[in-house]
């Protein structure tokens, strides 16, 4: 739990060669974090080359 009493859900995203998809794909996220405001999230964009 994080310190606010809050589930921390933590997101990892391989993004090597995801230039065109990623703005989608935070959009999407955002969507999706603000849709479960009893939860806390981070979000990870990895070069995984």
């Amino acid at each position: 739990m994080d310190t606010n009493g809050k589930k921390l859900i933590s997101i990892l995203v391989p993004a090597f060669n995801e230039h065109d998809a990623l703005p989608i794909l935070y959009d999407r996220l955002n969507v999706l974090m603000d849709s479960h405001a009893n939860y806390d999230f981070e979000v990870l964009f990895v070069n995984d080359r």
